[in-house]
This record gives structure tokens, C-alpha cells and sequence, in this order.
């Protein structure tokens, strides 16, 4: 996190030049500097909401598989099911 506040501090006096040798580095400077940001907020918030969101899935999978193994039992009798 403060490896990109330190890169997009780094690249804003080069995205705020107004001389015109500056003019053709802006569209690269801006979108290094946006890219990063855009870089940090994915690895903080969507990277671990997927995960979470992996979890829950897994555990709904398991509570159903679950579910099904014991009515499979209920309806076929105390015979043994495959993979129990």
C-alpha cells in the first residue's frame, strides 16, 4: 500500500506539467498512476470479498450435500452410500 501512495505521489507533479514537452508523457503517466490505484483497491477489497464469497459457497455446498446424503439415507434405509 505505501509502495502505490508513494508511486502516485511520485507521478503527479508529471500529470500536473503544462509545459509542452510534458504533453506526450501525461496519457502514460495518467494511466501508470490511475492503474496502480485501480491495482490497490482490487487486492484490498475484491481479492478478499471473493474469497469470502468462495467460503459461503463452499459451506452452502456442504450444509446441501449434506442435506442430501441424509435423505438419500431416509429414502433407501440404513443400506451404506458411496462417498459417505
Amino acid at each position: 500500500m505505501l509502495t502505490t501512495v508513494t508511486t502516485f505521489i511520485g507521478l503527479l507533479p508529471i500529470m500536473m506539467e503544462r509545459s509542452t514537452d510534458a504533453q506526450f508523457l501525461k496519457p502514460a503517466v495518467i494511466s501508470l498512476a490511475f492503474g496502480v490505484l485501480f491495482a490497490l483497491f482490487v487486492t484490498l477489497f475484491l481479492v478478499p470479498a471473493l474469497y469470502c464469497i468462495g467460503e459461503d459457497l463452499k459451506k452452502a455446498l456442504g450444509g446441501l450435500k449434506q442435506f442430501m446424503r441424509v435423505k438419500l439415507q431416509n429414502y433407501l434405509g440404513p443400506r451404506d452410500i458411496v462417498g459417505s
